[in-house]
Protein backbone atom coordinates (compact mmCIF):
# COMPACT_ATOMS: atom_id res chain seq x y z
CA UNK A 1 0.00 0.00 0.00
CA UNK A 2 2.77 2.41 0.93
CA UNK A 3 4.54 1.60 -2.37
CA UNK A 4 1.37 2.37 -4.33
CA UNK A 5 0.94 5.62 -2.49
CA UNK A 6 4.50 6.66 -3.36
CA UNK A 7 4.03 5.81 -7.04
CA UNK A 8 0.82 7.75 -7.07
CA UNK A 9 2.59 10.72 -5.61
CA UNK A 10 5.28 10.58 -8.29
CA UNK A 11 2.60 10.33 -10.95
CA UNK A 12 0.82 13.29 -9.46
CA UNK A 13 4.05 15.24 -9.69
CA UNK A 14 4.80 14.25 -13.32
CA UNK A 15 1.32 14.73 -14.79
CA UNK A 16 1.15 18.49 -14.20
CA UNK A 17 4.57 18.83 -15.90
CA UNK A 18 3.36 16.96 -18.95
CA UNK A 19 0.27 19.07 -19.06
CA UNK A 20 2.32 22.25 -18.82
CA UNK A 21 5.02 21.40 -21.38
CA UNK A 22 3.39 18.81 -23.69
CA UNK A 23 4.60 15.32 -24.58
CA UNK A 24 8.30 14.49 -24.12
CA UNK A 25 10.23 15.44 -27.34
CA UNK A 26 11.78 12.78 -29.61
CA UNK A 27 15.48 12.18 -29.05
CA UNK A 28 17.58 14.49 -31.25
CA UNK A 29 20.27 13.08 -33.56
CA UNK A 30 23.47 12.31 -31.68
CA UNK A 31 25.97 12.13 -34.56
CA UNK A 32 29.64 12.24 -33.58
CA UNK A 33 31.36 14.35 -36.27
CA UNK A 34 34.78 13.84 -34.72
CA UNK A 35 34.74 10.08 -35.44
CA UNK A 36 37.56 9.10 -37.84
CA UNK A 37 36.45 8.15 -41.36
CA UNK A 38 36.48 4.43 -42.25
CA UNK A 39 39.48 2.96 -44.06
CA UNK A 40 40.29 -0.30 -45.81
CA UNK A 41 43.07 -2.29 -47.49
CA UNK A 42 42.17 -1.23 -51.02
CA UNK A 43 44.68 0.28 -53.45
CA UNK A 44 44.23 3.65 -55.13
CA UNK A 45 42.21 6.66 -54.12
CA UNK A 46 39.24 6.80 -51.76
CA UNK A 47 36.33 8.41 -53.58
CA UNK A 48 34.08 7.95 -50.52
CA UNK A 49 35.02 7.32 -46.87
CA UNK A 50 31.89 8.15 -44.89
CA UNK A 51 30.49 7.05 -41.53
CA UNK A 52 27.66 9.64 -41.80
CA UNK A 53 28.60 11.18 -38.46
CA UNK A 54 28.47 14.55 -40.24
CA UNK A 55 24.69 14.20 -39.97
CA UNK A 56 24.10 14.80 -43.70
CA UNK A 57 24.42 13.20 -47.16
CA UNK A 58 26.75 15.84 -48.60
CA UNK A 59 28.82 14.49 -51.50
CA UNK A 60 26.08 12.12 -52.70
CA UNK A 61 23.51 12.60 -55.43
CA UNK A 62 20.22 12.01 -53.62
CA UNK A 63 17.16 10.76 -55.53
CA UNK A 64 13.78 10.53 -53.84
CA UNK A 65 10.18 10.53 -55.00
CA UNK A 66 6.73 10.21 -53.49
CA UNK A 67 6.95 9.16 -49.84
CA UNK A 68 10.50 7.88 -50.33
CA UNK A 69 13.17 9.50 -48.13
CA UNK A 70 16.96 9.52 -47.86
CA UNK A 71 18.24 10.85 -44.53
CA UNK A 72 20.83 10.47 -41.81
CA UNK A 73 19.30 8.97 -38.65
CA UNK A 74 20.52 8.04 -35.18
CA UNK A 75 18.28 5.09 -34.15
CA UNK A 76 20.69 2.58 -35.75
CA UNK A 77 24.41 2.71 -36.51
CA UNK A 78 27.18 0.21 -37.09
CA UNK A 79 29.73 2.57 -35.54
CA UNK A 80 29.33 5.96 -33.89
CA UNK A 81 25.75 7.12 -33.57
CA UNK A 82 24.44 7.78 -37.10
CA UNK A 83 23.84 6.00 -40.39
CA UNK A 84 22.26 6.77 -43.74
CA UNK A 85 18.63 5.64 -43.97
CA UNK A 86 16.86 4.88 -47.28
CA UNK A 87 13.08 4.48 -46.96
CA UNK A 88 10.78 3.56 -49.84
CA UNK A 89 7.21 2.26 -49.88
CA UNK A 90 4.79 0.57 -52.27
CA UNK A 91 3.08 3.91 -52.94
CA UNK A 92 3.11 5.28 -56.48
CA UNK A 93 6.31 7.17 -57.23
CA UNK A 94 8.11 6.11 -54.07
CA UNK A 95 11.88 5.83 -54.59
CA UNK A 96 15.01 6.51 -52.54
CA UNK A 97 18.67 6.08 -53.47
CA UNK A 98 22.01 7.82 -53.14
CA UNK A 99 24.84 7.74 -55.69
CA UNK A 100 28.55 8.49 -55.55
CA UNK A 101 30.09 9.63 -58.85
CA UNK A 102 33.34 7.98 -59.97
CA UNK A 103 36.20 9.75 -61.78
CA UNK A 104 35.93 9.75 -65.57
CA UNK A 105 37.46 6.64 -67.12
CA UNK A 106 37.17 4.48 -63.98
CA UNK A 107 37.44 0.81 -64.92
CA UNK A 108 38.23 -0.68 -61.50
CA UNK A 109 36.34 -0.03 -58.25
CA UNK A 110 35.90 -1.42 -54.75
CA UNK A 111 32.64 -0.61 -52.89
CA UNK A 112 32.51 -1.59 -49.20
CA UNK A 113 29.79 -0.86 -46.65
CA UNK A 114 27.74 -2.09 -43.70
CA UNK A 115 24.01 -2.65 -44.27
CA UNK A 116 21.05 -3.28 -41.99
CA UNK A 117 17.82 -4.03 -43.85
CA UNK A 118 14.99 -3.61 -41.37
CA UNK A 119 12.11 -3.92 -43.81
CA UNK A 120 11.86 -5.70 -47.16
CA UNK A 121 9.14 -5.86 -49.77
CA UNK A 122 7.15 -8.60 -51.42
CA UNK A 123 8.55 -11.74 -53.00
CA UNK A 124 9.67 -11.20 -56.59
CA UNK A 125 11.49 -8.00 -55.72
CA UNK A 126 14.71 -7.26 -53.84
CA UNK A 127 16.55 -4.81 -51.62
CA UNK A 128 19.72 -3.48 -53.22
CA UNK A 129 23.02 -3.22 -51.39
CA UNK A 130 25.53 -1.93 -53.98
CA UNK A 131 25.00 -1.11 -57.66
CA UNK A 132 27.62 -0.15 -60.26
CA UNK A 133 26.60 1.97 -63.25
CA UNK A 134 28.12 2.97 -66.57
CA UNK A 135 26.10 5.98 -67.60
CA UNK A 136 22.47 4.92 -67.41
CA UNK A 137 23.31 1.20 -67.60
CA UNK A 138 23.48 -0.92 -64.46
CA UNK A 139 26.56 -3.12 -64.92
CA UNK A 140 26.64 -5.10 -61.67
CA UNK A 141 24.79 -5.18 -58.34
CA UNK A 142 24.47 -7.19 -55.14
CA UNK A 143 21.02 -7.49 -53.58
CA UNK A 144 18.93 -9.40 -51.02
CA UNK A 145 16.07 -11.37 -52.58
CA UNK A 146 12.83 -10.65 -50.72
CA UNK A 147 11.38 -14.11 -51.22
CA UNK A 148 14.26 -16.08 -49.72
CA UNK A 149 16.43 -13.49 -48.01
CA UNK A 150 19.42 -14.84 -49.92
CA UNK A 151 21.99 -12.51 -51.52
CA UNK A 152 22.54 -12.48 -55.29
CA UNK A 153 25.02 -10.97 -57.74
CA UNK A 154 23.61 -9.68 -61.03
CA UNK A 155 25.83 -8.68 -63.96
CA UNK A 156 24.93 -7.19 -67.34
CA UNK A 157 26.13 -8.90 -70.53
CA UNK A 158 27.21 -6.99 -73.65
CA UNK A 159 23.79 -7.57 -75.27
CA UNK A 160 22.01 -5.96 -72.29
CA UNK A 161 20.69 -9.19 -70.76
CA UNK A 162 21.60 -10.06 -67.17
CA UNK A 163 22.98 -13.05 -65.28
CA UNK A 164 22.04 -13.60 -61.62
CA UNK A 165 24.16 -15.77 -59.32
CA UNK A 166 23.14 -16.85 -55.82
CA UNK A 167 25.91 -15.99 -53.38
CA UNK A 168 24.69 -17.80 -50.24
CA UNK A 169 22.29 -20.69 -49.69
CA UNK A 170 21.22 -19.23 -46.34
CA UNK A 171 19.06 -16.20 -45.66
CA UNK A 172 20.44 -12.86 -44.48
CA UNK A 173 18.18 -11.96 -41.54
CA UNK A 174 16.53 -8.58 -41.24
CA UNK A 175 17.46 -6.17 -38.44
CA UNK A 176 21.12 -7.23 -38.36
CA UNK A 177 24.27 -5.52 -39.61
CA UNK A 178 26.18 -7.15 -42.47
CA UNK A 179 29.25 -6.07 -44.43
CA UNK A 180 29.07 -6.28 -48.23
CA UNK A 181 32.05 -5.64 -50.53
CA UNK A 182 31.82 -5.57 -54.35
CA UNK A 183 34.90 -5.32 -56.59
CA UNK A 184 34.74 -5.01 -60.37
CA UNK A 185 37.58 -4.52 -62.87
CA UNK A 186 36.46 -4.13 -66.49
CA UNK A 187 38.18 -6.13 -69.23
CA UNK A 188 35.56 -7.05 -71.80
CA UNK A 189 34.73 -10.76 -71.70
CA UNK A 190 37.45 -11.30 -69.08
CA UNK A 191 36.26 -8.78 -66.48
CA UNK A 192 36.88 -9.48 -62.79
CA UNK A 193 34.10 -9.50 -60.20
CA UNK A 194 34.57 -10.33 -56.52
CA UNK A 195 32.07 -10.24 -53.65
CA UNK A 196 32.64 -10.63 -49.91
CA UNK A 197 29.91 -10.87 -47.26
CA UNK A 198 30.86 -10.52 -43.62
CA UNK A 199 34.52 -11.06 -44.49
CA UNK A 200 34.05 -14.29 -46.46
CA UNK A 201 34.59 -14.56 -50.23
CA UNK A 202 31.28 -15.61 -51.78
CA UNK A 203 32.11 -14.96 -55.46
CA UNK A 204 35.29 -14.55 -57.51
CA UNK A 205 35.70 -14.72 -61.29
CA UNK A 206 37.92 -13.14 -63.93
CA UNK A 207 35.72 -14.39 -66.78
CA UNK A 208 32.68 -12.11 -66.41
CA UNK A 209 31.55 -10.68 -69.75
CA UNK A 210 30.44 -7.05 -70.03
CA UNK A 211 30.33 -4.44 -72.76
CA UNK A 212 31.15 -1.56 -70.41
CA UNK A 213 34.50 0.22 -70.75
CA UNK A 214 34.14 2.50 -67.74
CA UNK A 215 32.10 2.85 -64.56
CA UNK A 216 30.48 6.15 -63.66
CA UNK A 217 28.75 5.72 -60.28
CA UNK A 218 28.13 3.52 -57.25
CA UNK A 219 24.48 3.56 -56.18
CA UNK A 220 23.01 2.50 -52.83
CA UNK A 221 19.31 1.72 -52.85
CA UNK A 222 17.07 0.95 -55.79
CA UNK A 223 16.45 3.03 -58.90
CA UNK A 224 13.04 1.36 -59.31
CA UNK A 225 9.92 2.96 -57.88
CA UNK A 226 7.64 1.21 -55.38
CA UNK A 227 10.49 -1.09 -54.34
CA UNK A 228 9.71 -1.37 -50.62
CA UNK A 229 12.71 -1.18 -48.29
CA UNK A 230 14.14 0.34 -45.16
CA UNK A 231 17.92 0.16 -45.31
CA UNK A 232 20.48 1.63 -42.91
CA UNK A 233 23.99 2.12 -44.32
CA UNK A 234 27.19 2.90 -42.42
CA UNK A 235 30.97 3.01 -42.78
CA UNK A 236 30.88 3.27 -46.56
CA UNK A 237 34.16 3.10 -48.47
CA UNK A 238 34.63 3.38 -52.26
CA UNK A 239 38.09 3.10 -53.86
CA UNK A 240 39.23 3.42 -57.48
CA UNK A 241 42.52 1.50 -57.85
CA UNK A 242 43.04 2.10 -61.57
CA UNK A 243 44.97 5.19 -62.49
CA UNK A 244 43.61 7.39 -65.26
CA UNK A 245 45.21 6.35 -68.59
CA UNK A 246 47.95 8.70 -69.74
CA UNK A 247 46.90 11.26 -72.37
CA UNK A 248 47.50 10.37 -76.03
CA UNK A 249 50.27 12.97 -76.18
CA UNK A 250 52.32 10.71 -73.86
CA UNK A 251 51.32 7.41 -75.49
CA UNK A 252 51.05 7.85 -79.27
CA UNK A 253 54.05 6.54 -81.21
CA UNK A 254 54.48 9.14 -83.94
CA UNK A 255 57.31 7.29 -85.68
CA UNK A 256 55.09 4.28 -86.46
CA UNK A 257 54.74 3.85 -90.27
CA UNK A 258 51.30 4.46 -91.77
CA UNK A 259 49.30 1.33 -92.68
CA UNK A 260 49.19 0.02 -96.26
CA UNK A 261 47.17 -2.53 -98.25
CA UNK A 262 46.95 -3.96 -101.78
CA UNK A 263 43.64 -2.37 -102.82
CA UNK A 264 43.87 -0.39 -106.08
CA UNK A 265 43.45 3.39 -106.28
CA UNK A 266 44.85 6.58 -104.82
CA UNK A 267 45.23 6.82 -101.05
CA UNK A 268 42.93 9.39 -99.43
CA UNK A 269 43.58 8.30 -95.84
CA UNK A 270 46.26 6.10 -94.28
CA UNK A 271 46.45 6.63 -90.53
CA UNK A 272 47.11 4.77 -87.31
CA UNK A 273 46.30 7.91 -85.29
CA UNK A 274 49.79 7.86 -83.75
CA UNK A 275 50.12 11.52 -84.79
CA UNK A 276 47.58 12.29 -82.00
CA UNK A 277 45.21 13.84 -84.53
CA UNK A 278 42.15 12.70 -86.49
CA UNK A 279 43.42 14.39 -89.67
CA UNK A 280 42.82 13.94 -92.54
CA UNK A 281 39.40 12.81 -91.32
CA UNK A 282 36.82 15.54 -90.76
CA UNK A 283 35.08 14.96 -87.39
CA UNK A 284 31.43 15.87 -86.74
CA UNK A 285 30.02 15.82 -83.21
CA UNK A 286 26.95 17.02 -81.36
CA UNK A 287 25.51 16.95 -77.84
CA UNK A 288 27.18 14.32 -75.68
CA UNK A 289 28.88 12.71 -78.70
CA UNK A 290 32.67 12.85 -78.88
CA UNK A 291 35.31 12.03 -81.51
CA UNK A 292 38.97 12.04 -80.58
CA UNK A 293 42.25 10.22 -80.31
CA UNK A 294 42.37 7.79 -77.38
CA UNK A 295 45.11 5.93 -75.52
CA UNK A 296 42.65 3.56 -73.81
CA UNK A 297 42.70 0.92 -76.58
CA UNK A 298 44.68 0.45 -79.79
CA UNK A 299 45.18 -2.24 -82.41
CA UNK A 300 48.77 -1.19 -83.07
CA UNK A 301 51.00 1.40 -81.47
CA UNK A 302 49.57 3.31 -78.53
CA UNK A 303 46.57 5.22 -79.92
CA UNK A 304 43.33 4.88 -81.87
CA UNK A 305 40.30 6.97 -82.79
CA UNK A 306 37.32 6.80 -80.44
CA UNK A 307 33.72 7.58 -81.37
CA UNK A 308 31.32 7.89 -78.42
CA UNK A 309 27.56 8.40 -78.86
CA UNK A 310 24.77 8.16 -76.27
CA UNK A 311 20.98 8.07 -76.43
CA UNK A 312 20.84 11.68 -75.23
CA UNK A 313 19.10 14.20 -77.48
CA UNK A 314 21.48 15.55 -80.14
CA UNK A 315 24.30 13.08 -79.38
CA UNK A 316 26.34 12.53 -82.55
CA UNK A 317 29.89 11.54 -83.58
CA UNK A 318 31.35 10.44 -86.90
CA UNK A 319 34.42 10.85 -89.14
CA UNK A 320 34.32 11.71 -92.84
CA UNK A 321 36.95 11.13 -95.52
CA UNK A 322 36.16 13.28 -98.60
CA UNK A 323 36.91 11.70 -101.96
CA UNK A 324 37.87 13.46 -105.22
CA UNK A 325 34.83 14.69 -107.13
CA UNK A 326 33.23 11.97 -109.25
CA UNK A 327 35.27 9.11 -107.79
CA UNK A 328 34.36 5.96 -109.77
CA UNK A 329 35.29 3.60 -106.90
CA UNK A 330 36.48 3.54 -103.32
CA UNK A 331 37.71 1.09 -100.70
CA UNK A 332 37.85 1.31 -96.91
CA UNK A 333 40.00 -0.84 -94.65
CA UNK A 334 40.32 -0.63 -90.86
CA UNK A 335 40.31 -2.29 -87.45
CA UNK A 336 37.32 -1.82 -85.14
CA UNK A 337 36.68 -2.56 -81.48
CA UNK A 338 33.06 -1.88 -80.50
CA UNK A 339 33.00 -1.80 -76.71
CA UNK A 340 29.45 -0.52 -76.19
CA UNK A 341 26.49 -1.29 -78.44
CA UNK A 342 23.24 0.62 -78.58
CA UNK A 343 19.56 -0.12 -78.23
CA UNK A 344 17.78 -3.02 -79.92
CA UNK A 345 16.57 -2.24 -83.42
CA UNK A 346 19.57 -0.03 -84.05
CA UNK A 347 23.19 -0.66 -85.07
CA UNK A 348 26.79 0.47 -84.71
CA UNK A 349 28.29 1.26 -88.15
CA UNK A 350 31.65 0.27 -89.56
CA UNK A 351 31.91 1.94 -93.01
CA UNK A 352 29.40 4.02 -94.99
CA UNK A 353 29.81 5.08 -98.63
CA UNK A 354 28.06 8.20 -99.93
CA UNK A 355 27.30 9.76 -103.28
CA UNK A 356 26.33 13.32 -102.44
CA UNK A 357 23.58 13.07 -99.83
CA UNK A 358 22.71 9.47 -100.73
CA UNK A 359 24.11 6.69 -98.56
CA UNK A 360 24.95 4.14 -101.25
CA UNK A 361 25.98 1.21 -99.05
CA UNK A 362 27.11 0.50 -95.49
CA UNK A 363 28.03 -2.38 -93.21
CA UNK A 364 27.26 -2.51 -89.51
CA UNK A 365 26.97 -4.63 -86.36
CA UNK A 366 23.28 -5.15 -85.50
CA UNK A 367 22.62 -4.50 -81.81
CA UNK A 368 19.95 -7.19 -81.36
CA UNK A 369 22.21 -10.14 -82.12
CA UNK A 370 25.70 -8.83 -82.99
CA UNK A 371 25.46 -10.00 -86.62
CA UNK A 372 27.20 -8.29 -89.56
CA UNK A 373 24.83 -6.78 -92.16
CA UNK A 374 25.14 -5.02 -95.52
CA UNK A 375 22.59 -2.34 -96.42
CA UNK A 376 22.27 -0.99 -99.97
CA UNK A 377 20.07 1.85 -101.20
CA UNK A 378 18.00 0.88 -104.24
CA UNK A 379 17.26 3.28 -107.13
CA UNK A 380 13.80 3.87 -105.62
CA UNK A 381 15.29 4.93 -102.26
CA UNK A 382 14.32 1.80 -100.31
CA UNK A 383 16.90 -0.37 -98.55
CA UNK A 384 18.03 -3.91 -99.38
CA UNK A 385 19.51 -5.82 -96.42
CA UNK A 386 21.87 -8.81 -96.60
CA UNK A 387 23.09 -10.73 -93.55
CA UNK A 388 26.81 -11.33 -93.96
CA UNK A 389 27.67 -13.14 -90.71
CA UNK A 390 25.06 -15.00 -88.65
CA UNK A 391 27.32 -15.48 -85.61
CA UNK A 392 27.58 -12.78 -82.96
CA UNK A 393 30.54 -10.43 -83.31
CA UNK A 394 31.77 -10.13 -79.71
CA UNK A 395 32.11 -6.71 -78.14
CA UNK A 396 35.42 -5.49 -76.71
CA UNK A 397 37.49 -7.30 -79.34
CA UNK A 398 39.38 -6.09 -82.41
CA UNK A 399 38.11 -7.04 -85.89
CA UNK A 400 39.48 -6.30 -89.36
CA UNK A 401 36.82 -4.84 -91.68
CA UNK A 402 37.32 -4.14 -95.39
CA UNK A 403 34.86 -2.97 -98.04
CA UNK A 404 35.08 -1.91 -101.70
CA UNK A 405 32.34 -0.20 -103.74
CA UNK A 406 32.34 0.44 -107.52
CA UNK A 407 29.10 2.32 -108.29
CA UNK A 408 27.70 1.53 -111.73
CA UNK A 409 23.92 1.68 -111.57
CA UNK A 410 22.39 -1.78 -111.87
CA UNK A 411 25.87 -3.31 -112.25
CA UNK A 412 27.40 -1.92 -109.06
CA UNK A 413 30.17 -3.98 -107.46
CA UNK A 414 30.37 -4.43 -103.70
CA UNK A 415 32.89 -6.59 -101.85
CA UNK A 416 33.22 -7.13 -98.08
CA UNK A 417 35.90 -8.92 -96.06
CA UNK A 418 35.73 -9.58 -92.31
CA UNK A 419 38.79 -10.71 -90.34
CA UNK A 420 40.47 -11.60 -93.63
CA UNK A 421 37.62 -13.70 -95.02
CA UNK A 422 35.49 -12.66 -98.00
CA UNK A 423 31.86 -12.54 -96.78
CA UNK A 424 30.22 -10.81 -99.78
CA UNK A 425 30.98 -10.19 -103.45
CA UNK A 426 28.61 -9.13 -106.24
CA UNK A 427 28.83 -7.06 -109.43
CA UNK A 428 25.07 -6.96 -109.99
CA UNK A 429 24.00 -4.78 -107.07
CA UNK A 430 21.30 -2.33 -108.18
CA UNK A 431 22.19 1.22 -107.09
CA UNK A 432 21.30 4.77 -108.14
CA UNK A 433 24.95 5.85 -107.84
CA UNK A 434 27.57 6.14 -110.55
CA UNK A 435 30.21 7.92 -108.44
CA UNK A 436 31.20 8.36 -104.79
CA UNK A 437 31.93 11.50 -102.77
CA UNK A 438 32.95 10.37 -99.27
CA UNK A 439 33.49 7.47 -96.88
CA UNK A 440 32.16 7.77 -93.33
CA UNK A 441 33.00 6.01 -90.05
CA UNK A 442 30.17 6.20 -87.52
CA UNK A 443 26.52 7.18 -87.90
CA UNK A 444 25.15 10.46 -89.23
CA UNK A 445 22.03 9.98 -87.08
CA UNK A 446 21.75 11.43 -83.58
CA UNK A 447 21.17 9.22 -80.54
CA UNK A 448 22.68 6.16 -82.31
CA UNK A 449 24.42 4.88 -79.20
CA UNK A 450 27.79 3.17 -79.44
CA UNK A 451 31.45 3.26 -78.47
CA UNK A 452 33.86 2.38 -81.28
CA UNK A 453 37.65 2.35 -81.18
CA UNK A 454 39.12 2.49 -84.70
CA UNK A 455 42.70 1.96 -85.84
CA UNK A 456 44.93 1.41 -88.90
CA UNK A 457 42.51 2.89 -91.44
CA UNK A 458 43.19 3.05 -95.19
CA UNK A 459 40.77 4.67 -97.65
CA UNK A 460 41.44 4.76 -101.37
CA UNK A 461 39.58 6.23 -104.35
CA UNK A 462 39.55 5.60 -108.09
CA UNK A 463 40.16 2.48 -110.23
Amino acid sequence: MNRLIRLGAVGALILPLIGAFGAAPAQAATCQPGTPAPSGPYPGTAVVANNFESGNLAGFTVTTGGPGTATVDSPLAHSGSCAAHLHSTADAGSVANISAALPAGTADVYADGWFNVTKAGAAGSNVAYLRLFSGSSRIADVYRDNGTGRPYLRTTLPDGSTVSTRLLSTSIPLNTWHRVVLHMALNGAASTVEVWIDGATVYSSDQVSTGATSLSAVQLGSESRRQVADTYIDDLLIHTPTETPPPPSETCQSATPAPTNSQPGTTAVATNFESNTLAPFVPTTGGTGTAGVSAVLSHSGGCSAHLHVTTDSGSLAYLTAPLPAGSPAASADGWFNITQAGVDGNNVPYFRFFSGSTRVADIYRYNNNGQLWLRVTSPGGSFVYTKLISATIPLSSWHHVEMRVVPNGAATTIQVWFDGTAVYSSNTVNSPATSLSRVQLGAEHTRQMGDSFIDDVIIKSGS
